[in-house]
């Protein structure tokens, strides 16, 4: 009787594997899409919180109530609202720069270039500046350390801009996994605000001024800095232009800026302006001054290039020339010992003018030595003699 075979448990094939795997990480994404949609506020409910945020801002700082009543209309909510409402504008660049940036998902699929950065600031569009993907995850990862260890955002640049101090305060807010109830820190300014008035001549008020964490998606040659206020401006105030031209003075520097409507402002509490700069050297209209530098260095460059150039080429061409001429002596020694080792004797072997080395000559006629010499017969011992005698 034929013994059975051992029974083992069947294999997937790789294939097969491979798409279930596939399929699970599909349906893990959209499991994860559909909560994302559960989860996330409407925009008019954002909108509504971020109103009632600014209004209790003012009232709690005694600020004047213009804040809440500066609210503009909302606008255009799409690309074709958009260009329609701007027929004065370039309609294909701003079609262009519009696409490129989602207002509903905050990421654009490319930087904008200056000239699409202009034209969505005339067009008076902040919702269509957004941010990479990669830049606007890292935005978010730092809303979620502001909001797990300070008690508002204006408290964090407080902190970190002006270097307040700040003490730990409870705060009465849900508890959730990702935000359980702890103190946070408060960091309020130990002085009330200083009182502006442009119509009065004052000077310019005192300003903190440095780069956005996370800049909108912008090309890299354009620098996104803000200026931070404690006092507030309307967003027309001619005191603005005066305030870039502090720190980018347009003798260098081409600059735009854009301070957010009301319903826009991710920080109400604290008056900023959005500052987007680049270097006359790099526009249309470009400083003399910059330019002859620039052309002075590149100057420079090419000189160094081409004495670079030459001396590579001489290096090289003298490197060329002794390898040839060594690669000849080497082949010629090589010629001159195969021929004394087959026994031939080159003239050259005595000829020791003929303009061998003495260490050539010396290997040459070496070899033609050991080939010439005979050798020698061992003695015979005296049984293998008697032993090849002929038998009688």
């Amino acid at each position: 009787m034929k013994p059975s075979a051992p029974s083992h448990p069947r294999r997937l094939p790789l294939p097969w594997l491979a798409g279930g795997v596939v399929l699970l990480a599909l349906a893990l994404w959209m499991l994860a899409q559909r909560m994302v949609d559960v989860t996330e506020p409407a925009a008019d409910t954002i909108l509504a919180q971020r109103l009632q945020t600014t209004a209790a801002a003012a009232a709690q700082t005694g600020r004047s109530a213009s804040i809440s009543a500066a609210v503009v209309a909302p606008g255009p909510t799409t690309v074709a609202e958009l260009v329609a409402a701007h027929p004065d504008l370039d309609q294909a660049l701003l079609l262009r720069a519009a696409s490129l940036c989602n207002p509903t998902t905050h990421v654009c699929s490319r930087r904008l270039s200056w000239e699409e950065l202009g034209v969505l600031l005339d067009a008076d569009a902040p919702r269509w500046l957004a941010r990479m993907p990669e830049e606007y995850a890292g935005y978010l990862e730092r809303k979620e350390y502001i909001r797990a260890h300070y008690r508002s955002t204006s408290d964090f640049v407080r902190h970190t801009k002006y270097d307040v101090a700040c003490r730990q305060v409870p705060v009465a807010e849900p508890a959730d996994a990702l935000h359980p109830a702890q103190p946070k820190l408060a960091c309020d300014f130990p002085d009330a605000d200083p009182v502006f008035d442009a119509a009065a001549g004052d000077a310019l008020p005192a300003s903190w001024f440095g780069p956005n964490d996370f800049g909108y998606a912008l090309d890299r040659s354009i620098l996104h800095e803000v200026i931070w206020l404690r006092v507030r401006l309307p967003r027309d105030s001619a005191v603005i232009p005066r305030l870039v031209e502090r720190y980018r003075p347009a003798a260098q520097f081409e600059t735009r800026h854009l301070v957010n409507p009301a319903q826009l402002m991710t920080i109400p509490e604290l008056f900023h302006i959005h500052v987007f700069s680049r270097t006359r050297n790099q526009s249309t209209g470009t400083d003399s001054a910059l330019v002859q530098q620039n052309a002075e260095v590149k100057g420079v460059g090419a000189h160094l290039g081409d004495h670079v150039e030459r001396a590579v080429s001489s290096a090289a061409s003298s490197i060329a020339a002794q390898a040839s001429s060594h690669s000849s002596a080497l082949r010629s020694a090589w010629q001159r010992a195969k021929a004394s080792v087959r026994g031939e004797v080159h003239p050259l072997v005595t000829d020791p003018a003929a303009g061998l080395t003495e260490e050539e000559l010396s290997l040459a006629r070496k070899q033609h030595r050991k080939r010439s010499r005979k050798p020698r017969r061992k003695p015979e011992a005296a049984g293998s003699a008697a032993a090849r005698a002929p038998l009688p």
